[in-house]
């Protein structure tokens, strides 16, 4: 599996933490239901001297497994339309997963999935001494060997984590505090949700240090966290992130967008805006 290096990412993961007033109608998830759920991105990046934009796609497949009273297990694996040499560049999937409902996911697999990163390091002619390591090709990426690391690829495209209601309180691990979600529309067919989020600056200073380092490692030219921390807080970082969630009539998520502004200014006098749009739908079978 590879992690690719996204400098303009940040966490997207949310908890609805203390919903309120929640809707009668029950989301019913029922063994065999299958959802393409697909993942996009958007970003613009803007200078005193320069531009730039990107974009980029992904998806996987979400079928259900089984159905208990602790919790739901899921197989994710590669979309129809991926080829064959898809397939073996994503040791990850499939992917068997169940998701309790009051604790945290776990793989169930992992074995399987443990042979299956071997045969790619071998192909590869990579030794696990690599694992861990960025390298670059057409992009930069981390080679991943931790098959416990799947839970993490997932989990941009859950789409069930968060059933969003009037009132609730909404987390964001970007975000300064929590917020409380609004419904903006309505109507047979499902509704519309907002929240809204002040950015907190620490969190985004320590990506892009991270990010720092992890471009000084492929480059040769070894950056130190610390450093790139202590560069990076001489600058004054403002922004803002919406969340929305468009549920179907039974108030299931069917597609959540997370837009992202930036605006950092620097000693000079210079500033940088950065958006970035992502989203995540489902595409029932």
């Amino acid at each position: 599996m590879h992690m690719r290096l996204n400098a303009t990412a940040i966490a997207t993961s949310v908890l609805v933490a203390s919903p309120v007033g929640a809707d009668p109608a029950a989301s019913v998830v029922r063994v065999g239901n299958t959802s393409e759920i697909r993942l996009s991105y958007r970003t613009e990046d803007r200078g005193t001297n320069s531009s730039g934009s990107s974009s980029g796609r992904n998806a996987i497949l979400e079928r259900v497994v089984a159905v208990t009273p602790e919790g739901v297990e899921y197989e994710y694996d590669l979309p129809d339309s991926a080829s064959e040499a898809d397939r073996k560049k994503q040791w990850f999937f499939p992917a068997r997963v169940f998701k309790p409902n009051s604790s945290p996911a776990k793989l169930l697999n992992s074995l399987e999935l443990t042979t299956r990163l071997d045969q790619w390091l071998a192909s590869a002619n990579w030794t696990h001494e690599m694992c861990g390591r960025w390298v670059f090709t057409w992009n930069a990426f981390q080679i991943v060997c931790d098959p416990t690391k799947v839970l993490d690829a997932v989990e941009p495209f859950d789409l069930r984590a968060t059933q969003p209601r009037d009132g609730a309180i909404l987390s964001h691990p970007a975000a300064l505090a929590s917020s409380i979600i609004r419904q903006i529309a309505s109507n047979d067919s499902g509704a519309t949700y907002v929240a809204d989020f002040a950015v907190n600056p620490a969190v985004i200073r320590k990506q892009r240090a991270e990010t720092d380092v992890v471009v000084g490692q492929i480059s040769g030219k070894a950056v130190n966290l610390q450093a790139a921390l202590e560069d990076h807080a001489k600058k004054q970082i403002t922004g803002t992130i919406r969340i929305t969630f468009e549920t179907d009539s039974a108030g299931d998520v069917l597609r959540r967008t997370t837009e992202t502004h930036l605006e950092t200014k620097v000693q000079d006098g210079g500033s940088e805006t950065s958006k970035r749009t992502e989203t995540v739908e489902r595409v029932n079978y």
